[in-house]
């Protein structure tokens, strides 16, 4: 029997973008992925005090995830101030306070550097939509039980407990704290709504991470400490394994901040070796990875 494909070649994403952007705060961050033709996942800080997690006797409020994250926010969201509330605020003079709300659009946030795909080729990929979850509902109390039933099971079951770890990967709050810091150094908290990202994932497939002796999940205190360098051991090629991989021909945006910006990016990806390209209409495929970098300046006056 013929396959039937789930994709209808007419049908778009109507009410939110067909693009997914993964932003990024340096150039040398944007540069490392072109010349990998990869994304590598890092571990980032979720808190979850709303899960009512405890192992051993202790409530665990903070996990870090394996992951690669996304949005699919139309353009001219892209630069909206959002609605948020520093924690704290007597602490912080009126200036770095107006600062803070003056510069909490989702490229103040994370960055003014990008790159973008089609949903489709996200949804190819494995990329899953971030799950929004309401504290206060009965999706979540059932969550939190089974959780901490099967926790305090003796025999925790495989599928059980990578079930779990999956489903923590995926679920974010509604509402939430962010850190962000000043130009002073000094670190304020801020409240924002996490839904208005639109955010979805990347995480590596259970099987790649288990192959590789690699958690998608730390709970550790102690080894969350050391993320960061866990992380950047994982862009060692021996564990391209967990990568988000692409070619160029993929790729529909790159964004910088600036015509400066650009100019430099023109200038490296001319300069990447043509093995990278297939050694085939080099020049071309050069010429239309170029086209494809927007400045985040120019375009703003479009929105």
């Amino acid at each position: 029997m013929e396959k039937i494909s789930i994709y209808n070649e007419n049908e778009e994403y109507v009410q939110s973008a067909n693009t997914l952007f993964h932003f990024m705060k340096e150039r040398q961050f944007l540069t490392d992925i072109l010349n990998r033709k990869a994304l590598v996942p890092r571990y980032c800080n979720e808190d979850i005090p709303y899960l009512d997690i405890e192992i051993a006797g202790k409530k665990i409020d903070k996990i870090s995830i394996l992951q690669k994250c996304f949005c699919d926010m139309p353009f001219h969201k892209l630069s909206e101030k959002n609605k948020i509330k520093v924690v704290n605020d007597a602490e912080i003079i009126d200036v770095e306070k107006e600062h803070i709300y003056d510069s909490s659009s989702h490229t103040d946030f994370y960055g003014e550097y990008a790159v973008a795909f089609s949903k489709r080729w996200g949804e190819e990929n494995g990329l899953q939509p971030v799950v929004y979850v309401n504290s206060k509902s009965d999706y979540i109390k059932t969550f939190k039980d089974y959780i901490n039933d099967s926790l305090c099971s003796e025999e925790l079951g495989d599928v059980a407990f990578y079930y779990i770890l999956s489903r923590l990967a995926y679920i974010k709050p509604l509402r939430g704290g962010m850190e962000r810091y000043l130009e002073s150094g000094k670190k304020v908290k801020v409240m924002k709504n996490f839904h208005d990202e639109k955010e979805w994932r990347y995480v590596p497939r259970q099987s790649a991470l288990i192959e590789n002796n690699i958690q998608n999940i730390i709970v550790n205190k102690v080894i969350m400490e050391e993320k960061d360098k866990i992380s950047n051991e994982l862009q060692n090629q021996e564990y391209q394994d967990i990568w988000l991989k692409f070619e160029y021909a993929d790729i529909k945006y790159i964004i910088v901040p600036n015509p400066a910006e650009r100019l430099e990016l023109v200038k490296f990806i001319n300069s990447l070796p043509n093995s990278k390209f297939g050694d085939t209409d080099v020049e071309i495929q050069k010429g239309v990875l170029i086209s494809r970098i927007l400045v985040l300046s120019e375009i703003k006056g479009d929105w």
